[in-house]
């Protein structure tokens, strides 16, 4: 009672000094609703066969770019993944991970280290390389820009600073044939391979023209201009690099192209008119240590992985001399359903750079079984790969094919919040091409201790997957008065399903009578349901997200025994959660609870944000308050989904989120952390005053040299400043922000806080 007088003496001072009334309801909001702060956490254990997964919370992979590079400053070459997602056009839509290498030798050894995530542009769309080209040994971002082209972030990484990116070129820019300077153009749906094609120490550019049809050869003049290598200076040398073209109906070459007209290397290759398609992932790289560049392309007219043989003077005359189209076929050849992209890197810490094949398009391709390990057991001058697993990386990490919608039910009546994982479907082949098929798995809860620990059980938990539906996700809830809760289905049209709980132990269901399609409710598209009593008459009631970002309102007008549900509204609260700037869809994900005896409403959005309402007891009829369209400062893209549990019983609910990459992750207020992890108790940092007014102060507690990089987060999650710190005691000027609530990153190598502050 204290604090929350002093608290609305606070609000009266501020009154008095005339502060906006936004900007006090902003406060409110952070003081009262969202004083814990959640963390991402990794070291929650889950076990498969009683074998721990090394990255359980690595939150899923559809269709992963992989990239090495030095995250941590150790010399040992870690990991970048940036993962598509198939219609999501907005900012910051796209999966970033980081994993650390801890390097044991001719090991696999990554660890899910998802502290260094923020340190990448959060922008990042349609296709990312690493790849360095100012020859410093850091690797710089090389990303699709919307301009139609390439655009480049330089790596600024110093010892005392760390990792970050600075945007070096918005749009790279050559000088074409006829001495035409324009864009050096990359398709959004093409990976081209950036690699020093004549050995001179730069970094040159194949890509695939316009048509697609040949291949377009631009070599980076840095050298042969400045003698260095640290600029991008490009001239486009072939319009048909290498004399070959491409099938246009599946991934073939054309060895000695007709098109080609070669006439010297001062008078360079001309295309003719053959035309091809957009969807072509090109990897560049020295087969057999001649010194020339041979090339591996996936393409979305194959499953199949097109090596081609190079037999040239490197950037002069180079010419593809044969072909294998069922690469590697010395071995297991690439059978990957739809658009396979090849990447190249030492995965296991022996010296020889490997190959991983994955998907250029997360849309009807493989989400499971989705990178395909194969081993060089040869060198990086005698490649010699060897197929070894399907699942590099995603067999570490619960994931569950496409779309992860977690709820909590405790299965076997322990008194432990289990964890069911509904998707969206894994792949599978068919004749026609494939389809998706719906499961729900079932984790089951086996905490002893301060971590929360899982074990698989099933992905099919109650064999649902017989249905046939594509979707799939639980709620539950005592429907029939037997006092065991029953299990209310949603799935991707729009449907859902009763089944009734047997009473045993584990529970399982049998579907009620009539209780497919059951009473006909529909709410048009991807049902995502949860039952709470929200009027308060001892009854359960259905609230329903969908698509479109609303909540359905069905009321519950039967008895204990015989639920009716009666819809009410499509606009309950007149919430609404999709971000209209950006998308038609919002993808609604609801759960309602208690706070100290009052309703309250989460509601997680297609683009990964938590949202959080009140004002909902006696006004059920009207507007629910938003208190927070990002509370606890989650975000999981693309179309999270979450639950919430007490799962170790410290008094403080775990937050579990899944996402369309088909993983999760798991967020707390207080856990023990693993070594990657980022965990700072509030009592070793002070920031004040808070509210502020021009100048913000950040104070570690150990008056030591310290480092670092801070950045200040406006609420709708853009980065409104950003600069490095050097002492214990840190001064920022923020007069020139504008009132508002904003979030205050501190990061200092493995140690992150964050803060939110009202700037008044």
């Amino acid at each position: 009672m204290n604090q929350l007088h002093q608290f609305n003496r606070f609000i009266a001072i501020m009154f008095s000094r005339k502060i906006p009334l936004s900007v006090l309801m902003l406060l409110c909001c952070i003081s009262l609703s969202n004083a814990q702060l959640y963390q991402k956490y990794t070291s929650p254990k889950v076990y498969v066969n009683n074998k721990a997964l090394p990255n359980p919370w690595a939150g899923g992979l559809n269709a992963p770019f992989y990239s090495a590079i030095d995250l941590n400053g150790d010399g040992i070459k870690d990991l970048f993944v940036f993962d598509k997602q198939n219609g999501a056009t907005y900012p910051g839509s796209y999966k970033i991970r980081t994993f650390i290498n801890n390097g044991t030798q001719g090991k696999t050894d990554y660890v899910y280290a998802p502290a260094y995530e923020r340190f990448f542009p959060q922008d990042l769309h349609d296709w990312v390389l690493l790849v360095d080209y100012d020859c410093d040994g850091h690797e710089d971002i090389f990303t699709y820009s919307y301009s139609g082209g390439m655009a480049v972030y330089h790596n600024d990484y110093t010892p005392g600073n760390g990792l970050s990116f600075s945007l070096k070129y918005p749009l790279v820019y050559s000088t074409f044939l006829g001495n035409v300077y324009a864009n050096l153009y990359v398709s959004n749906v093409n990976l081209p391979a950036l690699v020093d094609v004549n050995g001179d120490g730069d970094l040159d550019v194949l890509t695939f023209t316009l048509l697609g049809g040949t291949i377009e050869y631009h070599e980076n003049m840095a050298k042969e201009l400045y003698n260095r290598c640290d600029t991008l200076v490009y001239q486009q040398k072939r319009q048909c690099y290498a004399q070959v073209g491409f099938n246009p109906i599946h991934n073939a070459a054309i060895l000695n192209y007709a098109n080609c007209f070669y006439f010297n290397p001062n008078n360079p290759d001309t295309a003719g008119t053959g035309t091809r398609h957009n969807g072509s992932s090109l990897l560049g790289f020295d087969q057999n240590g001649d010194g020339d560049m041979d090339l591996i392309n996936g393409d979305i007219l194959g499953n199949n992985l097109l090596y081609l043989e190079n037999s040239g003077i490197p950037g002069v005359t180079d010419s593809m001399i044969s072909q294998d189209s069922l690469f590697p076929s010395y071995d297991v050849s690439v059978n990957y359903q739809t658009f396979p992209a090849p990447f190249y890197f030492d995965a296991d810490n022996d010296g020889a750079k490997d190959l991983i094949v994955s998907a250029s398009s997360e849309l009807f391709t493989e989400d499971y079984n989705n990178s395909l390990f194969y081993k060089n057991i040869g060198s990086n001058t005698n490649n010699i790969f060897h197929f070894v697993k399907n699942r590099f990386l995603t067999d570490e990490m619960i994931d569950v094919g496409t779309g992860s919608y977690v709820r909590f039910f405790d299965v076997d009546n322990d008194g432990k919040q289990d964890m069911l994982i509904g998707n969206y479907g894994y792949f599978t082949h068919d004749s026609a091409g494939g389809h998706y098929e719906s499961k729900i798995a079932y984790y089951h809860n086996i905490t002893s201790g301060a971590l929360p620990e899982f074990e698989f059980v099933t992905n099919d938990f109650n064999n649902l997957s017989s249905l046939g539906k594509v979707g799939l996700n639980a709620t539950f809830g005592d429907l029939n008065g037997d006092g065991f809760p029953d299990m209310i289905l949603g799935e991707s049209l729009g449907f859902i399903h009763y089944y009734i709980n047997n009473g045993t132990v584990p529970a399982s269901f049998t579907l009620a009578p009539n209780g497919m399609n059951f009473q006909n409710i529909d709410v048009g598209n991807n049902s995502k349901p949860y039952l709470a009593d929200v009027n308060n008459d001892g009854l359960l009631d259905l609230i329903i997200g969908e698509r479109l970002g609303f909540l359905y309102y069905y009321r519950n007008t039967g008895t204990a025994t015989n639920p009716v549900f009666t819809y009410i509204t499509n606009k309950f609260g007149n919430v609404n959660v999709t971000d209209t700037v950006y998308s038609y869809n919002g993808y609604s994900y609801p759960r309602f609870y208690k706070e100290n005896g009052v309703s309250k409403l989460l509601v997680s959005n297609e683009k990964g944000y938590l949202f959080k309402y009140d004002n909902i007891d006696n006004n059920l009829g009207g507007t629910f308050n938003l208190v927070s369209n990002n509370i606890y400062s989650i975000h999981e893209p693309y179309q999270m989904s979450f639950d919430m549990a007490d799962l170790n019983n410290d008094g403080s609910p775990e937050i579990i989120t899944g996402c369309n990459a088909g993983g999760l992750s798991i967020y707390s207020t207080n856990l023990p952390t693993a070594t990657n992890e980022i965990k700072t108790p509030e009592k070793q940092l002070a920031v004040y005053p808070n509210p502020v007014y021009k100048e913000l102060t950040f104070e570690f507690k150990n008056d030591k040299p310290h480092s670092g990089v801070f950045s200040i987060i406006d609420i709708a999650g853009k980065e409104v400043m950003k600069g490095n710190f050097h002492s214990y005691m840190n001064k920022i000027s923020i007069a020139s922000l504008p009132q508002g609530v904003y979030t205050l990153h501190i990061i200092e190598n493995n140690f992150t806080y964050s803060q939110r502050v009202v700037k008044l």
